[in-house]
């Protein structure tokens, strides 16, 4: 198709014209390509995946449509009617295909269509192929820890935590939240504030309590890393998820947590002596000061006292302290009180990396069921629509492991450029110094050359002297 060329007015001898299909915006995509061979972690998950379909007819292996998928997230583009606009860029077909050589930039070779990558979404969404997902997200943080030559943890934190998804329409699963006033999904995330890693997530209806299926997500997660990540584990979580059955099921199974309280008049009237400031302790020097106090305490739902850690936190310029509770229970002989809130604040770090989740991966979580026939061409009132049910659509939680694996894929190459650089870069900052570099593409006799731009010359260099740390890492 013949397009115009297109002249600014602010300089005339510019010509905007449109090219062949020999250049790309997305070289990322071999980046990606390369963690994910050097890792193994497609074929990891594509080996523990059962594909219905008869095999003699599929163009498109399951395995593609998981590398695509992985591609186009981590590339940022959440819709998969993006395929059709990549179906015939360089990076992603050489990306995403299990061929070497040239031979995936033929004429007639293309990207999976929107409708088949929807047919292998399905594939993937049944509860077996999920479970591969998972492990597959455990897979990947293994590989960031040796990535950054650490060994598997006698002991980690993981936190846990409600990721509010905005949502339109009526899809199977959104409902009102009261707490954040919009129609919304409430999945479960699990990750490691220290090393940033995501490690499982459960989706749930939008209407869903903080601490709904937190139990069940936590035995669910324990199977799968103890023995690989860590051998024993401690759980964060914040007010919403104080219940003392949870409280109850977590000490049965043997996991250790940390959970914030809200504070309530009881706890107050308990910790009363402790909530004045100290005489002669008046903050002079600007810096906050904090006094932890250990309490036992029994709410009326719970079977027994519990341990629970006041902190009184004095700032400067306030006439009097605030405090907070945190109920734990953590032996005091091996964790003081200090020990407890030091612990429990480094969880800050987790809310950061899920809202890298959210603000750079975009979970676009849109499956619905189809309408019934009767629908299709009718004006249908709004008393007859189909109301929203607390049933989650199998492709939505799909998306959602998805879209963690996409993060982990990036996580690992952006540690590998904090191992060379020596400092932190957070995810957008990687996709737009390295996976958004544009390219031009050429292709003699058996070579296919990229062409990148000067200015990302220097990261693709460091990236890939990073690579061959990886790679003796994941052999």
């Amino acid at each position: 198709k013949n397009i115009p060329t297109l002249k600014p007015s602010f300089n005339r001898s510019i010509d905007i014209q449109a090219g062949e299909n020999n250049v790309t915006a997305d070289a990322g995509a071999l980046a990606m390509r390369e963690v994910m061979n050097l890792t193994g972690i497609t074929s990891f998950i594509a080996g523990k995946m059962e594909d219905p379909r008869r095999q003699g007819n599929v163009r498109h292996p399951i395995q593609e449509g998981l590398r695509t998928s992985i591609l186009l997230l981590a590339q940022g583009y959440t819709d998969l009617s993006d395929v059709g606009r990549f179906k015939n860029d360089p990076a992603f077909l050489l990306g995403q295909d299990r061929r070497r050589g040239v031979g995936p930039l033929g004429e007639d070779d293309e990207l999976a269509s929107q409708s088949t990558m929807t047919r292998l979404r399905e594939v993937m969404s049944s509860p077996e192929n999920q479970n591969a997902l998972r492990d597959g997200i455990v897979q990947m943080a293994l590989h960031a820890r040796k990535c950054r030559g650490e060994k598997a943890a006698r002991r980690m934190a993981i936190d846990i935590d409600g990721l509010p998804i905005e949502a339109h329409g009526h899809q199977p699963g959104v409902e009102y939240n009261g707490h954040y006033r919009m129609y919304m999904h409430y999945p479960l995330v699990a990750s490691c504030a220290e090393s940033g890693d995501m490690l499982g997530a459960m989706m749930r209806p939008g209407n869903a309590a903080a601490g709904a299926g937190a139990l069940e997500f936590v035995k669910d997660l324990s199977n799968r890393i103890i023995g690989k990540l860590c051998d024993s584990f401690v759980v964060r979580m914040d007010a919403g998820f104080a219940d003392g059955k949870l409280f109850k099921g977590l000490e049965d199974m043997g996991c250790d947590y940390i959970v914030r309280l809200r504070c309530n008049a009881a706890l107050d009237k308990l910790a009363g002596e402790y909530l004045k400031q100290p005489l002669g302790t008046r903050l002079w020097d600007n810096k906050p000061r904090t006094w932890c106090h250990e309490l036992e305490y029994k709410a009326n739902p719970w079977e027994g006292k519990r341990r629970v850690v006041l902190c009184v936190v004095e700032r400067p310029g306030e006439m009097f302290p605030r405090h907070f509770y945190l109920v734990t229970n953590l032996p005091g002989s091996g964790y003081g009180a200090r020990a407890v809130l030091n612990l429990y604040r480094k969880r800050g770090g987790a809310e950061g990396h899920m809202g890298e989740l959210k603000d750079v991966v975009v979970p676009s979580l849109a499956s619905t069921y189809r309408p019934k026939s009767h629908y299709r061409g009718k004006k249908v009132e709004r008393e007859e629509q189909p109301r929203r049910c607390e049933e989650v659509h199998p492709s939505n939680e799909t998306q959602l492991l998805l879209s963690l694996l996409a993060y982990q894929v990036m996580h690992v190459g952006r540690t590998v450029m904090k191992e060379k650089n020596g400092k932190g870069w957070s995810l957008r900052k990687f996709r737009e110094r390295v996976l958004k570099a544009a390219a031009r593409v050429t292709r003699h006799a058996r070579k296919i050359r990229f062409i990148l731009g000067r200015a990302s010359i220097p990261y693709w260099m460091r990236l890939w002297e990073g690579f061959e740390r990886l790679r003796c890492a994941c052999v």
